[in-house]
C-alpha cells in the first residue's frame, strides 16, 4: 500500500494480477445491509489499483470520554452508522458471519466498508453485542450509545439477560431453560451465554460481599447482600450491556 497526495486514497500493488479483480467481484456479489465494498479503481490489467483510504474500526480514537453523557459531535456520524447497521441486522433477523470490528472499516465520510465478502447467517445477538463492545474499544459512553441506538438494549433477548441476572441475585428458582421458554428464546447460544452470565454475576456478588464484610464487620450479611445486589443491578443497567457484565 502506497500513499497519494490525495489523503482519501491509496495505491495497492498485489503480488498476483488476478487478485484485485477477483476480490472486487466477490465483494460486490456478497454485499449485504448496504455495506459497500472498498472502492477499487483497477489499472494495467490488475497490476495496481487506487483504493479509498479506510480506517480500522477496532483502533478508532473516540473523542467522547467514557464518563461523558453525550457523544462528541465528531463521533456521532460513525456511531449512527454502526448502530444503524446493527439495527438492520436485528430487524432482518440475520447477521453477517464475519461481523467483527476487524472485518469492517470506515471511510472519510464515516461510511462502513467491507474488506472481505460477507456471508449471511441467522441472527446472532451475542455477536452483535460483541461487535458493539469491540467497536467501542472499552469506551463505556460509546458502548452505551451503540446499545441504545441500535435497539440491542431494548431487544427481547436483552431483556431476557437482564431478567436472568435479577432472578439470580434475588434467589429465584426459575430455571434458565424455563426463562428461555417464557421469553421465547430458541437460540442455544443465547441460553449458553445466559448460563455463563449467571455464574459470573453470582461469583462477582460473592467477591464483593466478602470485601464488604471485611470492611464492615458490624453489618449483617443479609444487609450486605441486599446492598451488593442493588449495586450489581444498577451497574448492569447503567452499562447498557445485555449478555456481558460491565467492565
Amino acid at each position: 500500500v502506497y500513499a497519494l497526495d490525495d489523503p482519501t486514497k491509496v495505491i495497492i500493488v498485489p503480488k498476483n494480477m488476478s487478485v484485485l479483480s477477483m476480490r472486487q467481484f466477490r465483494q460486490v456479489e456478497s454485499n449485504c445491509f448496504d455495506i459497500e465494498p472498498a472502492h477499487l479503481e483497477i489499472y494495467a490489467e490488475g497490476s495496481w489499483a487506487i483504493m479509498e483510504r479506510l480506517h480500522p474500526l477496532e483502533s478508532r480514537q473516540w473523542q467522547t470520554l467514557s464518563g461523558d453523557l453525550h457523544l462528541h459531535p465528531l463521533d456521532t456520524p460513525l456511531v449512527n452508522e454502526l448502530s444503524g447497521l446493527i439495527g438492520k441486522s436485528l430487524k432482518a433477523q440475520i447477521t453477517p458471519l464475519n461481523f467483527a470490528a476487524t472485518a469492517l472499516m470506515y471511510d472519510h465520510q464515516f461510511k462502513i466498508k467491507a474488506l472481505k465478502p460477507m456471508k449471511i447467517q441467522s441472527l446472532d445477538f451475542n455477536a452483535l453485542e460483541d461487535f458493539a463492545y469491540a467497536c467501542a474499544g472499552h469506551n463505556t459512553a460509546v458502548f452505551k450509545q451503540l446499545m441504545i441506538k441500535s435497539g440491542l438494549f431494548s431487544h427481547p433477548i436483552g431483556k431476557f439477560y437482564h431478567e436472568l441476572i435479577k432472578n439470580a441475585l434475588k434467589g429465584d428458582q426459575t430455571s434458565i431453560d424455563d426463562m428461555a421458554g417464557i421469553y421465547k428464546i430458541g437460540d442455544a447460544k443465547v441460553v449458553d451465554r445466559g448460563i455463563v452470565l449467571v455464574k459470573e454475576v453470582l461469583a462477582l456478588r460473592d467477591q464483593m460481599s466478602l470485601k464488604m464484610r471485611h470492611a464492615h464487620p458490624e453489618k449483617e450479611m443479609k444487609s450486605i447482600l441486599m446492598e451488593v445486589n442493588a449495586k450489581l443491578m444498577h451497574s448492569h443497567h447503567e452499562s447498557k450491556g445485555c449478555g456481558r457484565l460491565s467492565p
